[in-house]
């Protein structure tokens, strides 16, 4: 059964180079394609669907830089050079009001009617409310590292203080009023504050740090009552990259390492879920139990990371995930809808809390868009200097 065999073959290795890289391109085939795991796929589901855009006046100066959900209309802040612009937007994208200030590193966090902006690594502090504008500015005694603001107006300010022992660090979280006036302040000794997220009616108040002691750093997440009281701490080993807050204040989520972990208010862990991912950013879905997660996962048949998004439900189970090669530009979500808008730098895809495509469009804004919508169907676009209004069908 040997007849014919030639045992000089193997002086040939050119032929068995040959077949390998055949296979490594038919394998390409299958690994390289695109994928979204239950979700129907990127190209359009019919034209009737696609909303019909419009193209508005854009607000402010310069190019976008934040824009979210500021029911009944938007919040939007632009910037050039050191020049800020903060806008507020009715729900058909018209500017109501204008605030210009100089900042260096401006956070912006927003909730519902009011919006908060600080110098990070400073120390100024505004809130501005959506049907009157700047309600308060001051200077806080510290170093900002991270704010937040709830839905009734409250501002929390996370913030450091130098002592004589710069080895040690300490870090305060000062609350202010919705008028601007004092409110309490709680002492976080050995942390760095990361992450600060609110509740929507300001009763939990989550905070993500790195305790340092001893010459050793570890991931710690607390929460604290609307009064100030701490509700408790958690350690954990992995490196922490954000948490959120759910509307209603039930849980407190963070992701850490690949992993995201469920708490409620009394601390007790009430579901893990594996991602599998390097995790990127958290957030809930307007007023649901549903949580959003992204982040991007390198395999070795690809040229370079899948960026994903994932839901997960109410004990943390997923619910549906996105999977995509183009660059994620935005998630976006707002508290009077559950639906989620996910735009990359060459599509726009809007899907309901359930995973099923509502519609799905083409663009060429590249990555410097920002969207945001109020009702889930009708959504602004800000793409550099120019705006748009999507109207769905």
């Amino acid at each position: 059964m040997w007849e014919g065999y030639d045992d000089h073959g193997g002086s040939k290795p050119y032929l068995w180079i040959f077949f390998v890289l055949v296979l490594v391109v038919m394998s390409s085939i299958f690994f390289l394609k695109p994928s979204i795991s239950s979700l129907p796929g990127t190209e359009a589901p019919g034209s009737k669907n696609v909303p019909l855009m419009s193209e508005l006046i854009a607000p402010g100066i310069g190019d976008a830089l934040y824009l979210q959900d500021g029911s009944p209309g938007f919040w939007s802040v632009s910037r050039e050079e050191d020049e800020f612009a903060v806008s507020y937007l009715d729900a058909d994208g018209i500017t109501m009001w204008q605030h210009i200030a100089r900042w260096s590193d401006p956070i912006i966090r927003s909730q519902g009617p009011y919006l908060i902006m600080a110098e990070f690594a400073g120390s100024q502090v505004a809130v501005f409310l959506n049907n009157v504008g700047l309600v308060f500015e001051r200077e806080v005694s510290g170093i900002i590292r991270d704010v937040s603001i709830a839905e009734t107006g409250e501002a929390i300010v996370a913030l450091t203080r130098p002592l004589e022992d710069e080895l040690t660090i300490r870090s305060y979280l000062v609350q202010f009023t919705s008028g601007g006036g004092d409110g309490w302040e709680v002492a976080v000794l050995g942390s760095e504050i990361l992450r600060l997220e609110q509740a929507g009616d300001g009763s939990l108040i989550g905070v993500l740090a790195l305790h340092l002691e001893g010459g050793s750093a570890r991931t710690t997440l607390s929460a604290y009552s609307r009064y100030g009281a701490r509700l408790f701490i958690k350690d954990f080993a992995k490196h922490p990259v954000d948490l959120a807050v759910r509307m209603d204040g039930g849980v407190i989520a963070i992701a850490v390492g690949k992993e995201i972990r469920g708490f409620d208010q009394q601390g007790q862990l009430i579901w893990t879920y594996e991602a599998g991912v390097d995790l990127k950013h958290l957030v809930y879905v307007g007023r649901s139990v549903n949580l959003v997660y992204a982040g991007q996962r390198k395999t070795l048949f690809t040229f370079g990371p899948h960026r994903i998004i994932g839901v997960l439900g109410e004990a943390g189970k997923l619910a549906w995930q996105y999977r995509t090669r183009d660059d994620i530009v935005t998630v976006t979500q707002s508290a009077m809808t559950t639906n989620v808008l996910i735009c990359t730098d060459k599509r726009v895809h809007l899907y309901s809390h359930d995973g099923n495509v509502r519609w799905t469009m083409p663009h060429d804004w590249g990555a410097a868009a920002t969207v945001a919508t109020t009702d889930g169907r009708n959504y602004i676009v800000h793409a550099g200097p120019t705006a748009f209004l999507l109207r769905s069908q």
